[in-house]
C-alpha cells in the first residue's frame, strides 16, 4: 500500500510539473506579441533554451497569425533542425553555429565552411549547402578545394550541377572535384565537356575505378 501511494504520489507530482512547464511556454510564446523588445527576445531566449522538448508547442505557434509568433518558432524549429545535422563535437566546438546557420542564408553556411579548422570529418554533410551558397567563382573554388581535400562526398550532387554552369572555370574545377571524388554515374556525361577541358576530363577517366 506505501509503494502503490508513493507512486501515485510521484506521478501527481510529474503531472504538476508537466502542467507546469506548459503554462511557461504558453506564457513565453504568448509574450512574443508583446510590444516590448527586450520582453520578446527574453522569450525567445528562454524557448530557444527548452529545445527540442517543447518542439510540438512550436509547431503549433510556427501556423500562428501573428507574423512575429510565427517567425520566431520557426526560427527556432529551424535552428532545431540544423542541430541535429551538426555533431556533438562540433557544436561544442562552435556553440551556436546552429543558430547562425538557421538565420543566415545560404551564404552563412559557406562561411562557415570555409572558417572552420576543428573537426573537418564532422563537416562532410554541410559541404553541399556550403557549394550552392557561395557568391561567386572565387568562392567556389575555394569550397571545392576543400571538398576535394577532404573528399567530401556528400557534395557530389551539387558538384555535378556546376558541369552545367556558364562559367568554364566552374565546369574544369567541377570534373576535376568529381574525379578526385571517385563519381562514376557521371562518367558517361564527361565526354560533352572534354573538349572544353580535356586534360581535366582525362583525369576524371582516369580516377574513376572500373566497375
Amino acid at each position: 500500500m506505501h509503494g502503490m501511494i508513493m507512486k501515485t504520489g510521484v506521478g501527481v507530482l510529474l503531472l504538476c510539473v508537466f502542467i507546469s512547464q506548459d503554462a511557461v511556454v504558453y506564457d513565453l510564446i504568448e509574450q512574443l506579441r508583446s510590444d516590448d523588445i527586450a520582453a520578446r527576445e527574453e522569450a525567445f531566449r528562454r524557448l530557444r533554451a527548452m529545445g527540442r522538448s517543447i518542439k510540438p508547442e512550436l509547431e503549433e505557434a510556427s501556423k500562428d497569425a501573428d507574423v512575429e509568433v510565427a517567425g520566431r518558432a520557426n526560427q527556432i524549429l529551424l535552428a532545431l533542425s540544423v542541430e541535429e545535422m551538426l555533431t556533438p563535437a562540433l557544436r561544442k566546438a562552435m556553440p551556436g553555429l546552429a543558430d547562425r546557420l538557421a538565420v543566415g542564408g545560404d551564404h552563412s553556411w559557406t562561411e562557415a565552411f570555409l572558417e572552420a579548422r576543428v573537426f573537418p570529418e564532422d563537416w562532410d554533410i554541410l559541404a553541399p549547402s556550403a557549394l550552392r551558397g557561395a557568391r561567386d567563382g572565387f568562392e567556389r573554388a575555394r569550397v571545392l578545394a576543400r571538398i576535394m581535400e577532404r573528399g567530401y562526398r556528400s557534395a557530389i550532387p551539387e558538384v555535378r550541377v556546376l558541369l552545367r554552369s556558364s562559367d568554364a572555370r566552374d565546369r574544369r574545377l567541377a570534373v576535376e572535384a568529381l574525379g578526385r571524388l571517385g563519381d562514376r554515374e557521371v562518367a558517361a556525361d564527361v565526354a560533352a565537356y572534354s573538349r572544353l577541358f580535356r586534360k581535366s576530363a582525362d583525369c576524371l577517366m582516369t580516377r574513376i575505378p572500373a566497375s
